[in-house]
């Protein structure tokens, strides 16, 4: 594909599989339903743009910007996201499977009820974001920064906490945390553990010290 500029534009449904669009613009873009499965999207620019169910299942987007799009359903097989800009972004209810966000920046994105299971968000800025009712297992966050974030009644069954910092974060309700892993952390300081309180005092007993 020649062009690669599309801003404000109706692309809802197109079918563009496997494309060559590396640095392509499609800022505040319709594209609702797209299919972009294997397209390389290296240093694209879709800010503001509506994502609303796109496939960008196996597809390239390191280094893209995607600021304030909006990604609710989409769908992000095998996604590579490598340090994306992926502030405040919405992707309730997306589908991660073993994607790849490490070192993306997540600020304030809400990722409520996404599935992000067997994903790679090690040294992510996870800042004030929502992963309220999100499925975070077998995910690797070490490294990655939960500062000020929501993860009411989230899954972390077999994730990697290894200096994962959850200072100031809800964990009210959180499933499958285990004391193995929080001693892993690098920041429990100020977290609102609510009903994991007992599972905290654990850690404690057990000798976790900030790092």
């Amino acid at each position: 594909i020649q062009r690669k500029y599309f801003v404000n534009t109706n692309l809802e449904g197109v079918e563009l599989p496997y494309a060559n669009l590396s640095e392509g613009h499609f800022t505040r873009t319709k594209m609702i339903n797209a299919n972009f499965i294997g397209a390389d999207l290296d240093q694209a620019e879709f800010s503001e743009a509506d994502l609303t169910g796109v496939n960008f299942g196996f597809a390239n987007l390191s280094h893209a910007q995607l600021r304030k799009a909006t990604m609710s359903g989409a769908k992000l097989t095998f996604t590579y996201l490598y340090k994306a800009n992926l502030s405040n972004v919405d992707f309730i209810g997306a589908l991660f499977l073993c994607a790849n966000l490490r070192g993306a920046n997540c600020t304030e994105a809400d990722f409520t009820r996404a599935h992000v299971v067997g994903t790679n968000l090690a040294q992510a800025n996870l800042t004030k974001t929502k992963f309220t009712g999100a499925n975070l297992s077998n995910t690797n966050l070490a490294g990655s920064d939960f500062l000020n974030a929501d993860l009411t009644e989230a899954i972390l069954k077999d994730a990697n906490l290894e200096n994962t910092n959850f200072q100031s974060a809800c964990l009210k309700g959180v499933v499958g945390l285990t004391v193995e892993q929080l001693l892993e952390a690098k920041n429990l300081e100020k977290a609102n553990w609510y009903d994991n309180a007992d599972l905290f005092l654990e850690v404690l007993k057990a000798g976790y010290k900030p790092r």
